[in-house]
């Protein structure tokens, strides 16, 4: 996905419960932004993807590999939901573009029954389900139980 395929109008659903502990993560939907829109370069994941009632866990990302981090990188017109993120660590303190489920949610996306849990930090912009919101989007029905901490001391959490 990464590499250029950016899903859109594809539908992908989670079939179990996944243990992702003791690995470093690589954020699916890579890129930044630019002013209050995607950076051009950026492969944001664009489809539907459904949890499907299943649990992702041990989300770990310590390394800052790009701008927005998260189990999803950008998501962009993307649906995500019906998913639980639990007992995840992101540690990112050069970043400002951090959240357990998405580093950037933009143009119309949709999170949809989410759970996180865990914690969360980077240099600004950080969220327990999106570290921005850019242009437009929705956020509904969503849980967040994850310490959350913006510790560049420049920006918002």
């Amino acid at each position: 996905m990464n590499a250029g395929d950016d899903y859109d109008g594809k539908y992908v659903a989670l079939g179990a419960d996944v243990d992702l502990e003791g690995a470093e993560w690589t954020p699916i939907g890579a890129g930044t932004r630019k002013s209050s829109g995607i950076a051009e370069g950026s492969t944001p994941f664009a489809g539907t993807f459904d949890g499907a009632g299943h649990t992702v866990s041990g989300l770990k990302i310590t390394s800052t590999q790009g701008a927005a981090i998260g189990l999803f990188g950008i998501l962009d017109g993307a649906t995500v939901k019906n998913l639980t993120v639990a007992d995840a660590k992101i540690a990112v303190p050069q970043s400002e573009l951090v959240g357990i489920l998405c580093g950037m949610l933009a143009n119309d996306s949709t999170v949809s029954g989410v759970s996180v849990s865990g914690s969360v930090s980077g240099k600004a912009g950080v969220g327990g389900i999106a570290g921005r919101m850019t242009l437009s989007g929705t956020i509904e029905n969503c849980e967040n139980s994850a310490s959350v901490t913006a510790a560049g001391g420049v920006g918002n959490a």
